[in-house]
């Protein structure tokens, strides 16, 4: 009787003990399921794959209009809009394994990955050592162009930079070192086949290995330019294209 007795007790002393353990616990903030994690937009991230924005929970930001992006861009005396991402730095780009992050180090270079659609005649399966797709907006290994982040982003959550940050202000250059492939990218980076324009209606996109402080998938507004033979001279020591 006495061994059954003590049995229940600690029953009863580890159930309460979970329920107080329980009770005491700080639940975990609802994700807020309007708009992606900043992991979600990661290579591999769930936000860079087509079928995420099909959910209708989420929603993004046609406000203002592409129309009016375009104005934006013509006025700021640039010739082209595109959509930005971040990776990061890596040794072994698809431009001959170039490593981005000594491409561009002590310039005032940023080292990006641009949609496959920008690029063509590629090596091996196609995305390697790309050329420049044909019309003005190609992009493959070794184009470079200058331009601006726009104080918008395709998100209806606030955005992180204030409107008079320097983000906004100064001009940027960039040099292509790696591809943005359409697949595992197919919300952002449009591909040779299937749509002309991402999910987001826009034709063009870079994928920034280490983008200035306070990216926040802001649209960019780009010129083509020629690059420079600093770059030119470092890009043919460090790749094997």
């Amino acid at each position: 009787m006495h061994v059954m007795v003590k049995m229940l007790t600690t029953l009863l002393a580890v159930l309460l003990a979970g329920a107080e353990a329980r009770l005491g616990d700080t639940p975990e903030p609802p994700r807020n399921a309007s708009w992606p994690s900043p992991e979600d937009l990661l290579p591999g991230g769930a936000a860079r794959r087509k079928e995420y924005w099909s959910n209708a929970t989420l929603r993004f930001n046609v406000n203002p209009s592409l129309s009016k992006l375009h104005d934006v861009t013509r006025r700021l005396g640039y010739d082209h809009l595109a959509t930005t991402t971040r990776y990061a730095d890596t040794c072994c780009a698809s431009c001959g394994s170039v490593d981005t992050a000594r491409l561009v180090a002590g310039t005032d270079f940023y080292a990006v990955a641009s949609a496959e659609v920008m690029q063509a005649q590629g090596v091996g399966d196609g995305h390697y050592c790309t050329r420049d797709a044909s019309g003005p907006t190609g992009m493959g290994c070794l184009s470079c162009a200058r331009g601006k982040f726009l104080w918008y982003h395709p998100f209806n959550y606030p955005l992180g930079a204030w409107k008079g940050s320097s983000l906004f202000r100064r001009e940027i250059k960039i040099v292509v070192a790696d591809t943005c492939p359409y697949a595992g990218n197919e919300a952002w980076c449009p591909g040779r086949q299937g749509p002309s324009t991402n999910t987001f209606g826009v034709k063009h996109h870079f994928d920034f290995a280490s983008p200035p402080g306070k990216h926040d998938n802001y649209y960019f507004a780009w010129k083509k330019m020629e690059c420079p033979n600093y770059i030119k001279r470092r890009y043919a020591r460090l790749s094997r294209c």
